[in-house]
């Protein structure tokens, strides 16, 4: 398709490639000064560079359906292929988002279990973890079978494969949005805990300052997920489905790409 005919499309594209730069410099950076101080890999960078590779392959589903699935385009302006093809991309990176979530979080889990030692601190966290995996497993299940047979979300629209049935899609959006808010929690939780902490040492007040503003990015990914509830309560499968929930698609490319950065 033509990028340069649709300012929507060139933006959706554009947060793709940046987004996908963001994430693997911050992974490598954050891997490289790991391996010079301790010169060791652990589990946390495993679970990183797994979302990581999530990550990748979410940005270029979504590349695909921009290009042949007609994401971010007008109702108008799309043919029954082009929908087939745009509603897998949202099907499948529905769940790789769900999937991705989950490791950038157990992964930050991890490195704060070498960081708190404190056993309410691991209880809390691990606590945290726990909820955050019972909630994405919840989303992800009531995502997968929604439909069946399963590829009737997306075939619905083709005239080879257009048998089957979908069940209420207020049971999708209701675990989407009770999965924001706990990965929102969970966001919190984790940059107020070791904020907490690093004010009880006895670093240098300028230290604990740039400490404090660094982990404190986690705050404002928290704050992200829940402003993107009203975009998910909005989403509905219109003949403009493709077209509005291009912006849910970014929100999630914005909030999965910045999350990596809470782990410094």
């Amino acid at each position: 398709m033509d990028l340069n005919g649709n300012p929507r499309v060139r933006a959706l594209f554009a947060t793709q490639i940046t987004c996908l730069v963001v994430v693997w410099a911050v992974t490598l950076v954050r891997f490289g000064i790991k391996l010079a101080l301790k010169r060791q890999r652990t589990w946390d960078d495993t679970w990183m560079f797994t979302a990581a590779a999530l990550f990748t392959t979410m940005s270029a589903l979504i590349m695909r359906g921009i290009a042949l699935g007609g994401i971010g385009q007008d109702a108008s302006q799309l043919t029954l292929q082009k929908i087939s093809t745009g509603l897998q991309t949202w099907y499948f990176g529905e769940i790789l988002y769900g999937l991705l979530s989950l490791c950038i979080r157990l992964s930050i889990t991890l490195f704060l279990f070498q960081l708190l030692r404190q056993p309410s601190h691991i209880w809390v966290l691990s606590g945290c973890l726990a909820v955050v995996l019972i909630t994405t497993l919840c989303f992800l299940l009531a995502t997968i079978f929604q439909c069946s047979p399963v590829r009737f979300y997306w075939g619905r629209f083709s005239s080879s494969d257009n048998h089957g049935t979908c069940s209420n899609t207020q049971l999708v959006r209701t675990t989407a949005i009770a999965h924001s808010i706990v990965a929102a929690l969970s966001d919190w939780i984790m940059t107020l805990l070791p904020a907490t902490c690093l004010w009880k040492t006895r670093t240098a007040t300028s230290s604990k300052i740039t400490g404090t503003g660094l982990i404190s990015l986690g705050i404002f990914a928290g704050i992200a997920m829940i402003v993107r509830i009203p975009q998910i309560k909005s989403v509905a499968l219109t003949s403009d489905f493709l077209y509005s929930s291009m912006l849910v698609m970014n929100s999630q490319e914005l909030l999965n790409s910045h999350d990596p950065l809470s782990l410094y």
